[in-house]
């Protein structure tokens, strides 16, 4: 089966997002799948550095700290790519994200079918971060079909964030800094991907970018025509 997105969640453009708050999590409008991959990505603002995050759901799933996590230029903002492979699903599926210290979050999350069921990255998570017009993650290089997965966060004055990726697709954009912005995206590939957004009016900026590998195929076993026979015949 070929590795596809099979939801996002929040359902729509604005990400799931609060204030001041020492967790965030958003529920799944539908019944995940078991054995899918869930991944989240995440954003957070403090007068500070920003706090690292992990990530969590109501089913006891593993989840991995972070695939990647940048904390963005000026130290204040912070996003991060989560993920937990063979999920056990089910309805009302909430995924959480904790920061390791009360924050603005911004939180998004996506269901993958068709994804490796253990050790799904594949190439190397990176992030970047700067003071511009052009947020961009750095390239990842999956070694064979993927879904890939980036996030890109700004700070100051709440202006445009408008995705600059070559045939990906938008899942989540939060432009407005009473919450800490938040845009991801994603695009079905085989090969080396850079996540790039452009904001309207230069800002401190971090983004990331992570890729999770399709599942091995598995051939059907050939029984030669002379054993399938003895095997009939015993």
């Amino acid at each position: 089966m070929a590795i596809a997105l099979v939801k996002k969640d929040p359902n729509a453009t604005i990400p799931a997002e609060a204030t001041g708050v020492a967790s965030l999590g958003t529920t799944f409008d539908s019944n995940t799948t078991s054995g899918n991959l869930l991944v989240a990505t995440a954003s957070t603002w403090i007068s500070g550095t920003a706090p690292t995050m992990t990530f969590s759901d109501n089913k006891s799933n593993d989840w991995s700290v972070n695939a990647i996590s940048q904390l963005g230029s000026g130290s204040a903002i912070r996003v991060a790519i989560g993920y937990s492979a063979s999920v056990t699903g089910g309805a009302t599926h909430t995924v959480t994200v904790t920061p390791s210290a009360s924050c603005d979050i911004c939180l998004g999350a996506e269901e993958i079918s068709g994804a490796k069921t253990s050790s799904p990255i594949t190439g190397t998570p990176v992030g970047a971060a700067g003071s511009s017009t052009a947020a961009s993650s750095g390239s990842t290089t999956p070694a064979g079909n993927a879904i890939v997965i980036g996030a890109a966060v700004y700070t100051g004055a709440t202006t445009t964030l408008v995705l600059n990726w070559a045939s990906a697709s938008q899942l989540h954009n939060e432009p407005d800094t009473t919450y800490p912005t938040l845009g991801s995206a994603y695009i079905a590939t085989s090969g080396a991907e850079t996540a790039a957004w452009t904001i309207g009016a230069s800002r401190a900026w971090g983004a990331c970018i992570a890729a999770f590998a399709e599942a091995e195929s598995v051939s059907p076993v050939t029984v030669p025509p002379v054993m399938a026979a003895q095997q009939r015949m015993g």
